[in-house]
């Protein structure tokens, strides 16, 4: 005798997208590399890879950073993963962690969310 059971829903990923802000580009490429493996390890799906390379410039004049807003508008993308905290808030050290966090609640009020794979104020760039 065999039970009919219910199919299970599939588990959906999440999309994220990758964003790092430096202005070196074998640094940029060993960062993306390094914040990808966070989100997998976490099962969330890169959808998006993005690399500005002016992190000095305020983070609403980056072109890469409107790549990922157009993303989280269209909700092609739920979250975004990024290195470090410093690089979405323009190492401005003393205020990093009240800006970041500002950050991810206005993302988060919009149903999508910010994660830093290394959340240590200015981590040095992990080897190859």
């Amino acid at each position: 005798m065999t039970l009919n059971q219910p199919e299970q829903p599939r588990v959906r990923r999440v999309p994220v997208a990758v964003y790092i802000a430096t202005s070196g580009e074998a640094c940029a490429l060993n960062l993306t590399g390094h914040a990808r493996a966070f989100a997998e390890a976490r099962d969330w799906t890169v959808t998006l890879t993005v690399v500005d390379d002016d992190p000095s410039r305020p983070l609403d004049q980056r072109p890469g950073w409107q790549a990922i807003t157009d993303a989280l508008n269209a909700r092609t993308v739920h979250g975004v993963v990024t290195w470090t905290r410093d690089m979405v808030t323009n190492g401005q050290a003393a205020q990093d962690i009240e800006v970041y966090d500002r950050l991810a609640a206005v993302l988060g009020d919009r149903g999508a969310f910010l994660a830093a794979a290394h959340t240590a104020p200015y981590a040095a760039t992990p080897d190859h």
